[in-house]
């Protein structure tokens, strides 16, 4: 890149910087004034948020400007929860390792309901636990957490998946996403935990997490309901019950 380009580039990205400042700040400064509130209910949230978004309405008359400002929302939301779940992920994840969880030795908890163990994959700062809820009484019960770190970028993956993989009818079989409708966790060790696209094509897409450097991260939710998040997460959050109350605590290495 030459020097030209290079300032170009830079004088851009401290522009963005300051915006994002100003615009931090100032959702900052209306998170205060409104958790200031003494008597704080959902009705008063309901209508601050209404006030809100009518006068983003005035602003931007464009409805499709207002759709985007709740999807971006949405997903900032969800951004922060995961954040806040990073740094148990990265404590069971190391748990887990340490007590040597597999999933032929895994850590149970509850009437036999939860187990969770790790898996491993050849790619370098790949962290997957796999978490297996079986209280729910539901064939989708199985859910895969994947974190992908290095010195410029954190990816964390939730998906969902299945005892068995199913596919398109009529299709032909390969080991990869082209056909499954539903994928099991023996599709994801095939493909070494390694996801092909992160915009929520399979049924079993949860959430996509990225952040650069120290900046705010950002989740695509796709077409995931927010149940099924909340519920990933939930479970995800249970591994600490089983760590501090376990049915069975995974067998040490000989």
């Amino acid at each position: 890149m030459n020097p030209e380009a290079l300032a170009k580039l830079i004088a851009q990205v401290e522009a963005w910087n300051k915006k994002e400042k100003e615009a931090t700040d100032l959702g900052k400064e209306l998170a205060t004034k409104i958790t200031d509130i003494g008597d704080f209910s959902t009705l008063y949230a309901s209508i601050a948020c209404s006030s809100f978004l009518d006068a983003v309405a005035q602003r931007e008359p464009d409805k499709e400007c207002i759709e985007l400002l709740l999807k971006w929302t949405f997903e900032n939301f969800w951004a922060l929860e995961v954040e806040r779940h990073l740094p148990l992920f990265d404590e069971y994840w190391e748990w887990l390792d340490i007590n040597n969880a597999r999933k032929d030795n895994t850590l149970t908890w509850g009437d036999i309901d939860c187990s969770a163990w790790i898996e491993t994959s050849t790619v370098p700062d790949r962290k997957v636990i796999v978490l297996e809820t079986r209280c729910a009484a539901r064939d989708d019960n199985i859910h895969i957490f994947i974190k992908d770190s290095d010195i410029i970028m954190d990816h964390f993956h939730v998906r969902t998946c299945w005892p068995r993989t199913q596919r398109v009818k009529g299709l032909p079989k390969h080991k990869n996403w082209t056909y499954a409708t539903k994928a099991s966790l023996t599709l994801y060790r095939d493909m070494n935990f390694s996801l092909n696209y992160g915009d929520s094509r399979d049924i079993g897409y949860c959430l996509s997490y990225e952040r650069m450097l120290n900046r705010r991260g950002t989740v695509d939710n796709g077409h995931a309901f927010m149940i099924d998040i909340y519920w990933a997460l939930w479970a995800l959050r249970g591994i600490g019950s089983g760590i501090q109350d376990p049915l069975y605590l995974p067998k040490a290495k000989k």
